[in-house]
């Protein structure tokens, strides 16, 4: 499945993004959308809302890899690790809230 990733022009809304599939005008609501660009600018990791996977995509709006996240709730944008090998997602529960390192292998850690 591929999907586009676009972003405002408008440089007071460059934070704004939508994201829809090909042929589709239902776009994901920005509040449930989280996107990271990859430190080498290659790739965007992206969470759509609660319970979903995170998904690393190619700039073209390929999925590469799908990674779930167990009981996670988003919190907040989420961030590449400077290394390029994994994200911080921010995430939270009804005890509180925590920042989860997840690693491109597919393993997550709470920091």
């Amino acid at each position: 499945m591929n999907a586009d990733i676009h972003a405002n022009p408008n440089p007071a809304y460059a934070h704004s993004l939508s994201l829809t599939k090909p042929g589709s005008t239902n776009a994901i609501a920005p509040s449930d959308l989280s996107v990271a660009l990859s430190p080498d600018g290659k790739r965007f990791g992206v969470i759509r809302g609660a319970g979903t996977p995170l998904e690393i995509l190619s700039l073209s709006g390929e999925i590469l890899q799908k990674i779930k996240i167990p009981k996670w709730r988003p919190a907040g944008p989420i961030e590449w690790a400077v290394d390029g090998k994994g994200l911080f997602v921010p995430s939270v529960t009804l005890g509180g809230a925590s920042l989860q390192y997840v690693s491109l292998r597919g393993e997550v850690h709470v920091i």
